[in-house]
């Protein structure tokens, strides 16, 4: 409920943006903070270094627990670097809609 209006808080309505697996991108799940890399694990099962590009360090916090989604490079196996962060009704939309069953949540 929301704290405000006293009024249940309604479900995500909006497009939620997914992987592209042609692409190589994968949703994952942030399991340790550091200050250069962030280690994820992917729904492949394999944890992975993350790096946040610039244009998203400074315009969105991402803290441990959090869902994204990361692109796979193509010269380095075990690193990926961050596409897209969801917000907390996002990730509930996901789960309701199936796309969550590998990570573990």
């Amino acid at each position: 409920m929301s704290i405000v209006d006293n009024q249940p808080v309604q479900p995500y309505e909006g497009k939620l943006r997914l992987p592209n697996r042609e692409e190589g991108e994968y949703f994952a799940l942030v399991t340790v903070m550091q200050t250069e890399y962030i280690k994820v694990m992917c729904e492949d099962g394999v944890e992975r270094a993350a790096r946040i590009p610039g244009k998203l360090r400074n315009r969105v916090f991402i803290k441990e627990n959090d869902v994204i989604i990361v692109r796979k490079r193509e010269y380095e196996e075990n690193k990926v670097d961050v596409v897209w962060r969801f917000l907390p009704l996002q990730v509930q939309k996901l789960r309701m809609q199936g796309h969550l069953t590998n990570l573990p949540i």
